[in-house]
């Protein structure tokens, strides 16, 4: 018997010192990741985000980034439903209610601007007043996204459409369109901010925050001609992790979330707005909620 105890002393100490060498705890099971649908413009800051919330929560995040036109038919005609969506242009997330979404949150802003380098022709002369007569010169090339793809591309046509009638000059538009040809077009933000790091064009119609992250100079435009863009996050009714998935959308609408989107020059709101119905309370908490159909 005395021989038994001391065994069974023996085994528990082997057995306390086995789980303090482990930390004292059993291992837990790896967090299945999670898949994020994001804008291109927001690749940097995304990141990250993505680095932040693993070491906290330990939950891997992997990263899908592309055109916000894109990222949304990958879910309407390929059936491909990520854990959360990030894109820009409200009309974009918008539409994705009731099918996809039952809500999602305006959280940032930005707007196009013209951006150039410092080889751009004519950059030591563009001014806010005058940007449309230096990028109207023979010569200048001028790179936008496709609107096809991006919402960047279908903001910066708008744009050059309205600059007739905005300046009042006779083909204005068609001139501005000639210098931006479809050579100089870009599937999103991103690899049209590359198209102006390489030098292969002297300006390029693009976000403004995309154009503070890549350190360019740029022309900010009249409101009514340039207007202000939103961000929009969601998490999809049929995403397959709905609880990671917003435990993510929290932590990027949270103070520390949004410091880092400032730090990667991201206009956030002051108020982020959640737009629909059966909100989480963990989202709930952060952010003010209108109806949809008021928010239109």
């Amino acid at each position: 018997m005395r021989l038994s105890a001391l065994t069974m002393r023996l085994h528990s100490m082997s057995l306390a010192l086995l789980l303090a060498a482990c930390g004292g705890q059993p291992r837990e099971e790896p967090k299945a990741p999670i898949t994020v649908f994001a804008a291109a413009s927001l690749a940097r800051p995304l990141r990250t985000l993505a680095d932040s919330f693993q070491r906290r929560a330990g939950i891997v995040t992997l990263s899908e980034l592309g055109g916000s036109l894109d990222q949304s038919r990958k879910m309407t005609e390929l059936g491909r439903i990520p854990d959360v969506l990030m894109l820009v242009d409200d009309d974009v997330v918008a539409a994705l209610i009731p099918t996809y979404l039952d809500w999602y949150v305006r959280f940032a802003t930005t707007r196009v601007v013209v951006a150039y380098g410092p080889k751009s022709r004519f950059a030591d002369s563009i001014t806010s007043d005058n940007w449309w007569r230096i990028l109207s010169r023979p010569g200048v090339r001028i790179g936008r996204a496709d609107p096809g793809t991006a919402p960047a591309g279908r903001h910066a046509l708008a744009l050059l459409g309205r600059t007739t009638s905005y300046y009042v000059r006779p083909g204005l538009t068609d001139t501005l369109l000639a210098r931006s040809s479809l050579r100089y077009l870009r599937p999103n933000a991103t690899e049209l901010a590359a198209l102006l790091e390489a030098g292969e064009v002297d300006y390029i119609l693009e976000y403004e925050s995309v154009a503070r992250q890549y350190g360019f100079k740029f022309v900010i435009l009249p409101d009514d001609l340039a207007p202000g863009i939103l961000y929009g996050l969601s998490v999809p009714r049929q995403a397959a992790h709905i609880a990671e998935a917003v435990q993510f959308a929290a932590f990027v609408l949270s103070s520390d979330g949004y410091r880092i989107l400032r730090d990667a020059q991201v206009s956030v709101l002051t108020v982020p707005v959640a737009i629909g119905s059966n909100v989480p309370t963990a989202i709930t908490e952060l952010v003010r909620t209108v109806a949809a159909t008021s928010a239109r």
